[in-house]
C-alpha cells in the first residue's frame, strides 16, 4: 500500500470538505435559472432573484453566502436545496441559518385570514331581521395579479372608438388588485355596493332578502390581520365585493358575494392594446404591481414580489 498518497488523498478530501444537504426551501413560482426554457432544461441551477433573496438574507444575519451552495431540486420546478459547502459551520451558526427560513414560516402562518363581515339594518328601510347579523369567512388568497381600468367600459361606446384602441391603443390609470375567495361561501344576494366615502372598511350594500325584497344594510369588514387592516384604514388598500356568479331575471341583477378583491394601488396611466392584452403588455404591468405589493410588506410580500417571504414551507434534512 502507497501510504503517502494515500495519506495526501485523505488530506485533500479533509482540506476540500463535502457539501451536506441542509434544507428544502419550496417555493410557489418555478425557480429554475432559465423559467422560458421548459421541461428539457435538465440542470439543476437556481434562478438569479431567488439566488440573491437568499443570499442577502444569509449574509443579513452574519454568515458568509459562500458557505451555502443553492441548487434546484432535479425535476422539481419549484424546490431549492441548500447545501453547507463544508462543515465550517457552528451550531451557532447552523441555528442562525435555520432562523432565516423559520421566521418567514412563522410568520406566514400568524398571518390570519380570519374576516368577519358584520350587516346592521339602516334606518328608512325594513329589511328582514335576518339581514343584521355577522358573517364570517376564511380568506383563500389567490396570488395572481388582477388588472383593472376603465378602459373595460370602451367597449360599449361604439366601433370607431374600439377600432382607434386596437390600431393605436390608449392611455388609461390601471389598478392592481388580488382576489380572495370566502370560505364558505356566503348567501348573500347583492344588487348594489356604495363604499362608504369617510371610512374604507365600511360600506352600504343592498340586498335581495328570501322574500326578494331589497334591502339596505351596513357592512362593516373586520380582517384579523392587523397589517391587513391597518393598511385598509389607512387607505392604501380598498375591499371590493367580487363573485364568481351574476344572476340576471326580468326584474334586477345581482351577484352572490363569494369573493372580495383587495385593490393595492394603481401603476399610473399605461398605454393599453386591447388587441394585445395578455402578451408583452400584461407581462410588464403584472411586474409593475408585484412591486407595489412588495413594498407594502405582509401580508401582500407573501403572494408578490421577489422578496424571502415568498417561501412557503421548508423542510430540515
Amino acid at each position: 500500500m502507497n501510504f503517502p498518497k494515500l495519506y495526501l488523498l485523505t488530506l485533500t478530501l479533509l482540506l476540500s470538505g463535502c457539501k451536506e444537504d441542509f434544507a428544502t426551501l419550496h417555493f410557489p413560482d418555478t425557480v429554475r435559472s432559465d423559467p422560458a426554457s421548459g421541461p428539457q432544461y435538465t440542470d439543476t441551477l437556481v434562478h438569479e432573484k431567488y439566488k440573491k433573496m437568499i443570499f442577502d438574507a444569509v449574509s443579513a444575519r452574519g454568515i458568509d453566502p459562500d458557505a451555502v451552495v443553492l441548487e434546484r431540486v432535479q425535476d422539481q420546478d419549484k424546490l431549492i436545496l441548500l447545501r453547507l459547502a463544508d462543515s465550517s459551520l457552528s451550531d451557532d451558526q447552523r441555528n442562525t441559518l435555520r432562523a432565516v427560513f423559520d421566521e418567514v414560516i412563522q410568520a406566514r402562518k400568524a398571518s390570519s385570514r380570519k374576516l368577519s363581515l358584520d350587516l346592521a339594518e339602516e334606518k328608512g328601510d325594513v329589511p328582514e331581521r335576518e339581514q343584521a347579523r355577522t358573517v364570517d369567512f376564511i380568506l383563500d388568497i389567490q396570488p395572481n395579479i388582477e388588472l383593472t381600468s376603465r378602459l373595460a367600459g370602451i367597449w360599449g361606446d361604439g366601433f370607431q372608438k374600439m377600432a382607434i384602441a386596437f390600431k393605436y391603443g390608449i392611455g388609461d390609470e390601471v389598478k392592481c388588485q388580488l382576489s380572495a375567495n370566502l370560505l364558505p361561501a356566503p348567501d348573500l344576494r347583492i344588487t348594489a355596493y356604495e363604499p362608504n366615502s369617510k371610512t374604507r372598511e365600511n360600506a352600504f350594500l343592498t340586498l335581495l332578502t328570501t322574500t326578494e325584497r331589497p334591502a339596505k344594510v351596513s357592512a362593516h369588514w373586520r380582517f384579523q390581520d392587523p397589517a391587513l387592516m391597518n393598511a385598509i384604514r389607512s387607505g392604501l388598500v380598498n375591499v371590493l365585493p367580487s363573485t364568481s356568479i351574476t344572476t340576471r331575471d326580468n326584474r334586477r341583477t345581482w351577484m352572490v358575494v363569494d369573493q372580495i378583491a383587495l385593490e393595492f394601488g394603481s401603476i399610473g396611466e399605461q398605454t393599453i392594446h386591447p388587441g394585445q392584452l395578455g402578451r408583452t403588455d400584461q407581462s410588464g404591468m403584472e411586474a409593475l404591481c408585484a412591486k407595489k405589493g412588495e413594498a407594502l410588506g405582509r401580508p401582500f410580500s407573501f403572494y408578490l414580489g421577489d422578496s424571502l417571504d415568498r417561501l412557503s414551507h421548508v423542510e430540515y434534512l
